[in-house]
């Protein structure tokens, strides 16, 4: 699977199309995109890239839930210098919700598709760009 992040970078956010498989499937908001090699913990955008998807469990939400990383050892996500941690895609509303994970309109939905993909040792790949 495929899922494919289109970004608009506004001045406090971070929007973006979200395509899975070549359809468009939803919308995504992160915390503003920063300068190369510059984050504020909590309050960056991960880096453009190609990252991993996999679904493991998460001590911060006490449930499964879809974790971003380019590092398989720890699922971190290393670029530019910087470090980020347990990106995690999950539900929200606002800018408050990120704390530097990419917040879905239609989480559950797009966790049971990874899933599914995932049961079939399958993998997931998820590009993010910018529009």
């Amino acid at each position: 699977m495929i899922i494919n992040s289109f970004r608009k970078y506004q001045a406090d956010r971070t929007e973006s199309i979200v395509y899975v498989n070549g359809k468009i499937f939803g919308e995504a908001l992160e915390d503003a995109g920063r300068p190369q090699g510059v984050k504020i913990p909590g309050e960056t955008c991960i880096p453009e890239g190609v990252y991993h998807v996999e679904i493991t469990y998460s001590r911060a939400f006490k449930k499964d839930m879809m974790v971003l990383f380019n590092h398989r050892d720890d699922h971190s996500i290393r670029r530019d210098d910087i470090f980020f941690n347990g990106i995690r895609i999950h539900a929200g509303t606002h800018i408050g919700h990120t704390a530097g994970c990419p917040l879905m309109n239609n989480y559950e939905e797009l966790q049971k598709k990874v899933q599914q993909v995932l049961d079939k040792n399958e993998e997931v790949i998820w590009v993010i760009n910018r529009a």
